[in-house]
């Protein structure tokens, strides 16, 4: 049965079988393992399920050591459950019901701005939106934004971005999805972070969309390089540093990864890549 506020005051409006709430209304409520599975059974659209969260919020509800707070379980106007599937299965796996306050009725488009257990991040928010490989997209998007506000060689305490930017980066960057996808292909074997390659595709592809896939192909699979090569210089440079400076070292790695795509786009030979010190770029090359 779909959730009901018999004890609300509120306006209730009657549409075949189903009950409405017309504006949100809230109840201090005794939720059994029934009415959690019940419940559950609507749940669409929300972010993945943290099985070691629900195991938390479960030995404590089996402990008796849940306490009732003002977080709430939520529910839009179509009884979809917008925030609250953790304390749910929490429930269900315990066994044993707790009393919980439930708001009825919120608009579908206050999800995207509730936090409850782990706060949502970016890539739930984009997965909630539909999209193919959110956090891929959302980690590119956070290099995006922080190369274009001049964050990148800066302090890590100062790369405050937050998931409304990445979001909005995300899709004012279309071709983004293009570029996280090809990440995820036969490219991740160059060794390089998924995030670096699909940001510094989509770089590269607004030069030349058929040159950057030529480039990262090359560099994943090290076909038809000659000695002085500027991906070869790229490659023995990156397995040099390994998986742990790779990722310790986004924008060097990222400057790197630039000069050598410059060096091969005007057939210049490189034989070593020289790894820049952390404190000599103050911005990465223009990309030709």
């Amino acid at each position: 049965m779909p959730p009901t506020a018999t004890r609300s005051r509120r306006t209730i409006k009657k549409s075949g079988n189903t009950t409405t709430a017309t504006t949100p209304h809230g109840e201090l409520m005794l939720v059994t393992p029934e009415q959690a599975t019940s419940w559950l059974e609507r749940n669409t659209n929300n972010r993945n399920l943290r099985q070691g969260l629900v195991d938390t919020y479960a030995r404590d509800i089996a402990q008796g050591n849940w306490r009732v707070t003002g977080e709430a379980i939520k529910f839009s106007k179509d009884h979809r459950i917008l925030d609250g599937q953790h304390r749910l299965w929490a429930v269900v796996e315990a066994n044993k019901p707790i009393t919980t306050f439930v708001i009825f009725g919120l608009e579908d488009e206050a999800q995207s701005v509730m936090d409850s257990g782990k706060a949502r991040t970016a890539g739930d928010h984009l997965r909630m939106n539909g999209e193919a490989n959110p956090e891929l997209l959302a980690a590119a998007g956070r290099l995006g934004c922080l190369v274009e506000r001049g964050l990148l060689f800066g302090n890590r305490a100062g790369w405050n971005v937050t998931k409304t930017d990445i979001y909005e980066w995300v899709q004012d960057h279309p071709s983004i999805h293009r570029s996280a996808q090809a990440a995820c292909g036969v490219f991740r074997r160059s060794g390089l972070p998924p995030r670096v390659i699909a940001y510094l595709h989509y770089r590269f592809s607004l030069v030349d969309a058929d040159a950057a896939d030529e480039f990262f192909e090359r560099l994943s699979t090290m076909v038809g390089l000659d000695y002085g090569s500027p991906i070869l210089a790229l490659a023995s440079r990156l397995r040099l540093l390994g998986s742990g400076d790779l990722h310790n070292n986004l924008p060097l790695v990222i400057h790197m990864v630039i000069r050598a795509w410059n060096a091969w786009r005007q057939d210049r030979k490189l034989v070593k890549m020289q790894m820049v010190t952390r404190s000599s770029p103050a911005a990465l090359p223009h990309i030709v």
